[in-house]
């Protein structure tokens, strides 16, 4: 008797034993099954080639479910367990929610950008074509009007079926050391042309073409591009054609994914889809990172001042604002450090401007990336190397503001930008030309500057 009880005791032990075994494998397996599948995934998306002639499709991405967009338009990524890579891991640490949006970029923004397309390459042996030269395509506007460029034209190549390219050659400098394709495969390493008119080639400019930009919701693109039939078309622009592009019926199934948009959230997710870091600049921002926040206390606060013509850029067109005014930035940047934990970084196309905020008493927490300040269309009487070290600058300087937890912009476009895409209202201030600094929202800024771009 007692060694029936003992065999029945052996085997409940046996079977809870095995139970818990069970439990575990099962655990393990879905835990691999899911690394595994998104290494696959990784392993897919690595494996993607652009050979000049097609723009990566998005018909074969997964539909996002209504909580999968909800947390895309937060700007944060709905799969937590990417978190974990190494490099990411180092800053995240020190992170705030803005910080952890801008380098988790292509995943944290992966689900929102499948909602824009699908695109077209109707005419794969036909080109639209950004380009900045030194010859007929030469006035382009700074650094800010040339993105707006390349953002419309990327919008122009897919409502039309064209292959989108992008060519900066003034100044002559690489844009893929700076900046490289992110889900575009946008870059073009041999020119087709030296001077554009010859051999199936045509330019169309509309930098400050105002006319252009009131009647851009009833422009047929189509018939603008193919009227000369040219196999290679160079366009350019320069000013904020989102609230048109809205109002088109002819494009209206075509765009119907910015209906929603405000002009930030869609000029902002056009930025990340076509550009990211490269992998030079990235190891520098990586590190500037890390020194600016060491620890989850530590906040970086920011500041941009435009002051136009001035000193360091001479050929600038306007005064936009008054160095006798800077002691209200003073004021801003001292109230929002108290403590050695917040530091500071201060931008602005005036070197004396830089040189007055170091002399101030929070002057020892100011970040320097160093580098030189120059305009990147104004500055003609510097050298190529000059140029491209200004333009490498006012890049980086411009991601750095998009990761400030306190960001106060002024009447410039690289800061207008860097707020876009920063994508919170929380900690931004703008600058106004009549010395005053009011908080503000990222959707607002264009209306509060009375701008067109």
């Amino acid at each position: 008797m007692e060694s029936t009880k003992c065999q029945r005791v052996f085997l409940l032990l046996t079977l809870w034993v095995a139970a818990v075994i069970v439990v575990l494998f099962s655990s393990w397996q879905g835990h691999t099954g899911i690394v595994i599948q998104h290494a696959e995934d990784a392993k897919g998306t690595a494996s993607q080639e652009d050979n000049g002639t097609n723009m990566p499709s998005l018909n074969s991405i997964k539909i996002p479910s209504k909580n999968e967009r909800k947390v895309a338009r937060k700007g944060l990524s709905a799969t937590s367990h990417l978190n974990n890579d190494e490099q990411d891991a180092k800053v995240l640490n020190s992170s705030s929610s803005y910080r952890r949006r801008f380098l988790l970029w292509d995943k944290a923004n992966s689900t929102l950008s499948s909602m824009i397309g699908p695109q077209r390459v109707d005419k794969p042996q036909k080109y639209l074509i950004y380009r900045c030269d030194m010859e007929g395509m030469r006035f382009c506007g700074g650094w800010a009007d040339r993105v707006k460029g390349v953002l419309l034209t990327y919008v122009v190549a897919n409502l039309t079926g064209r292959v989108f390219k992008v060519e900066m050659l003034k100044p002559p400098c690489d844009l893929l050391r700076y900046l490289t394709p992110n889900l575009v495969n946008w870059s073009l390493p041999v020119s087709f042309h030296r001077q554009i008119g010859k051999h199936g080639s045509r330019a169309i400019s509309k930098v400050d073409n105002v006319r252009f930009l009131a009647d851009i919701h009833q422009i047929n693109f189509t018939q603008m591009i193919e009227e000369e039939g040219a196999k290679y078309t160079y366009f350019k622009a320069n000013l904020d054609y989102s609230s048109g592009l809205q109002k088109s019926k002819l494009y209206s199934e075509s765009l119907s994914w910015m209906a929603n948009l405000s002009n930030d959230q869609f000029l902002s997710t056009l930025y990340k889809r076509i550009f990211k870091l490269s992998g030079y600049l990235q190891q520098r921002m990586d590190d500037f990172m890390q020194e600016a926040l060491p620890t989850e206390r530590h906040r970086l606060i920011c500041a941009q001042v435009r002051m136009g013509a001035n000193p360091t850029i001479p050929n600038d067109s306007v005064v936009r604002f008054h160095e006798a005014n800077l002691a209200l930035v003073w004021k801003f940047l001292a109230k929002h450090s108290r403590t050695d934990e917040d530091k500071i970084f201060f931008m602005s196309d005036s070197e004396n401007a830089t040189r007055i905020a170091k002399s101030q008493p929070f002057g020892h927490r100011i970040l320097d990336s160093g580098g030189s300040i120059n305009h990147i269309d104004k500055s003609r009487s510097l050298d190529t190397e000059e140029r491209c070290a200004g333009l490498e600058k006012v890049i980086f300087d411009q991601h750095v503001l998009m990761q400030c937890d306190v960001l106060l912009i002024s009447l410039s476009g690289v800061s207008r930008m860097a707020a876009y895409v920063r994508g919170t209202h929380e900690g931004l201030y703008c600058l106004l030309r009549k010395a005053k600094i009011v908080p503000c929202k990222p959707e607002n800024i264009k209306k509060l500057y009375r701008i067109m771009g």
